[in-house]
């Protein structure tokens, strides 16, 4: 199994912003310059950001749009001076990162969060991704992204 045979690589974690339209026909994507290819925004988590924080800035980061998180959390009530919930991932993925020029070969741990925000003005920060779009999910399943990014739209889009 993956995690078994890559239990000796370094674990970072990151999280991710599946954004979609609010009447879930589109995903926002960037085309990201290292891997070319579609995703979704995300990134690694900043010393002491929570992850879903993460996925809100990594998604305003990199396409200028401010989406809100989709949760179905249960309430746990815990409202108290000592506890609170936060929003859950809608899954976690267990990435391996392939050597480069720049680091070593290593995991990611990717929180990914279920977000949604109204089609508006995309801007691209240009450093990490060249394009930002939203595509439907025949244009994510034709597209060069990853399997879990095709599964996603095959699963959540209409």
């Amino acid at each position: 199994m993956l995690v078994e045979r890559t239990q000796h690589l370094r674990k970072d974690f990151t999280a991710t912003g599946y954004v979609v339209n609010p009447t879930r026909t589109k995903l926002l994507v960037v085309f990201h310059n290292k891997l070319q290819r579609w995703l979704p925004a995300g990134g690694h988590l900043e010393p002491n950001e929570l992850p879903h924080a993460a996925a809100w800035r990594e998604v305003f980061e990199e396409t200028g749009v401010r989406a809100r998180i989709v949760s179905d959390d249960p309430d746990l009530g815990a409202m108290g001076a000592g506890e609170c919930q936060i929003p859950r991932p809608y899954s976690v993925l267990y990435e391996i990162i392939p050597q480069s020029s720049k680091d070593v070969e290593h995991i990611h741990v990717d929180f990914i969060y279920v977000m949604e925000a109204e089609e508006s003005m995309l801007t691209a920060q240009l450093e990490e991704v060249a394009m930002v779009a939203w595509l439907t999910k025949d244009e994510v399943l034709v597209s060069a992204s990853f399997d879990s990014v095709k599964g996603f739209v095959r699963h959540y889009l209409r």
